[in-house]
């Protein structure tokens, strides 16, 4: 690692609540420690704690960098990549290369630790410096918001701060189609296709999270009610098979008092091909990819 003015340090148990503090200053966002544990505990990848935190001359946390280790599966084949995520630096120390030097840092631990790649997803203004650093930008991600016809209620009652039993509603609504996981998402998703493995160990890592996993007919799905019906992950195979989906979710969003379903879909994907026949969607990121040494 080159020397710099600040000190960068791999995340740890030790630093971890340096994590929070960013969250709050960067985005105003209010996580919990135990949170942020949970999020970057992967072990069941084969890493953990892959992040940096950068720190100034009087050791103030100033910036950190995480990645998420994932498995991909193409073709019968399974590797390992990092997405790079939670992108935090404080306003003072924009546009200083900090950011290049800690993205650095982070994947030359991800690397050492076996990941073949890293990827992530950048919007317009992003997209274009990354892809001048040597990633590569391959595939683009297309939104998709269906109206759900009903009354946006959810988003008043926590504000009145009645998140968990707004949380505990979602569960007994969610209740019918609740299901155990069993592979689902690669039983059923393209093999000549690239694909994160969602299998139960990765459904049990994200239990940390408010998402649900639930069947409707045969389409498994992966969602959660925070803001908007939000989908996470699904496959659905027909036309029909697609309607009939986003009939239920339209039903669901309803009852959760959310005024629409969101999804993100990978541009020319089989799931993308299906929405696009009925829905209006629009591109929103790029899914930049950095090469190490992978296969695919």
């Amino acid at each position: 690692m080159k020397e710099t003015p600040y000190k960068l340090e791999r995340l740890n148990q030790g630093n971890i609540h340096h994590v929070r503090l960013l969250f709050r200053i960067v985005f105003n966002k209010r996580l919990t420690v135990e949170q942020i544990k949970k999020k970057y505990d992967t072990e069941y990848t084969g890493m953990s704690a892959v992040g940096v935190i950068a720190f100034d001359e009087n050791n103030m946390a100033i910036a950190f960098q995480g990645y998420i280790p994932c498995r991909f599966h193409y073709n019968g084949q399974m590797e390992i990549a990092v997405q790079s995520c939670d992108s935090l630096v404080v306003k003072e120390f924009r546009g200083k290369k900090l950011f290049n030097d800690i993205q650095q840092f982070g994947m030359e631990i991800a690397y050492a630790a076996g990941a073949t790649f890293v990827y992530g997803f950048g919007n317009q203004n992003s997209t274009p410096i990354v892809v001048k650093q040597g990633w590569t930008a391959k595939d683009e991600m297309s939104r998709f918001l269906i109206s759900s016809g009903g009354i946006p209620w959810a988003k008043a009652v926590n504000h009145l701060g009645l998140k968990n039993v707004y949380q505990s509603y979602v569960k007994f609504i969610f209740r019918n189609f609740k299901a155990k996981y069993t592979n689902q998402f690669s039983e059923y998703s393209s093999k000549d296709e690239l694909r994160p493995v969602h299998d139960k160990e990765y459904i049990d890592y994200k239990n940390w999270t408010s998402a649900h996993f639930i069947m409707i007919g045969a389409s498994p799905i992966w969602l959660k009610a925070e803001g908007h019906l939000h989908i996470g992950t699904l496959i659905v195979r027909t036309e029909d098979e697609m309607l009939i989906v986003v009939g239920k979710l339209r039903t669901l969003a309803r009852k959760l008092g959310l005024r629409e379903v969101l999804l993100q879909l990978k541009v020319n994907s089989r799931e993308h091909q299906l929405f696009s026949k009925h829905f209006q969607g629009v591109k929103t990121w790029a899914v930049c990819y950095k090469n190490h040494n992978s296969q695919f």
